[in-house]
């Protein structure tokens, strides 16, 4: 949830489905939830005042720059800093340098793989281990 969502603020616009959107960017490139707490009040209270740490920092592997920052602007926790739409932030996500190698063949396989990690039945031919190397798929996974 946005923190001006979770504060219960009156001027919540679209800016708050991009910090949503950060969320899930951030658990695709980690595999980790962005905040965890005991209960719901203490993971309300990350997103309003706890700065995100790097998905790189967070993995222990390098992430492309331009990705990371644009994920990153998406948690910004003023919604003023975050990005103006999704219109804008999909160009610049295409402007991303490894952009281009990410396939639908490539998430499929990357995909597969990693929800063999949740309790899905394997794939034939899929890894049985979860580790994720930099080929592997988007940001964390090197594309």
């Amino acid at each position: 949830m946005a923190p001006e969502a979770a504060l219960g603020g009156e001027a919540i616009d679209a800016r708050v489905d991009l910090y949503g959107l950060g969320c899930v960017a951030y658990w695709l490139l980690t595999g980790e939830r962005l905040f965890v707490g005991r209960t719901p009040v203490e993971v309300l209270l990350h997103h309003v005042k706890t700065p995100p740490l790097p998905p790189s920092e967070r993995v222990g592997r390098p992430i492309p720059a331009s990705l990371e920052a644009l994920v990153l602007a998406c948690l910004a926790k003023d919604p003023d800093e975050r990005p103006a739409s999704a219109e804008w932030l999909a160009a610049r996500l295409a402007e991303c340098e490894t952009a281009g190698d990410w396939t639908p063949e490539r998430a499929r396989t990357w995909w597969d793989t990693v929800r063999t990690g949740v309790g899905t039945k394997t794939p034939e031919g899929a890894r049985t281990d979860t580790s994720i190397t930099p080929s592997d798929g988007p940001g964390a996974l090197g594309t």
